[in-house]
């Protein structure tokens, strides 16, 4: 992920472990899908996201980060 969508991603989503953002998203060629989006495209992604990390929990996701090397 680069260091633009890093930042977008603190913005976007504060107080959430950047991790479990990173967790629900595709992985893309050995990347993230952020990388290939728009920043408005990957904020919209990463909202996504935190609302499932609010939906599943912090222990679902960091289980599943934890089972794809985050």
């Amino acid at each position: 992920m680069t260091p633009g969508y890093k930042a977008l991603l603190a913005q976007v989503a504060p107080g959430t472990d950047p991790r479990h953002i990173q967790a629900l998203l595709p992985p893309d060629n050995g990347g993230y899908a952020l990388d290939d989006l728009t920043p408005e495209q990957a904020a919209f992604c990463i909202a996504m996201a935190k609302a499932c990390v609010q939906v599943f929990g912090a222990d679902l996701v960091e289980r599943i980060a934890r089972e794809r090397g985050i």
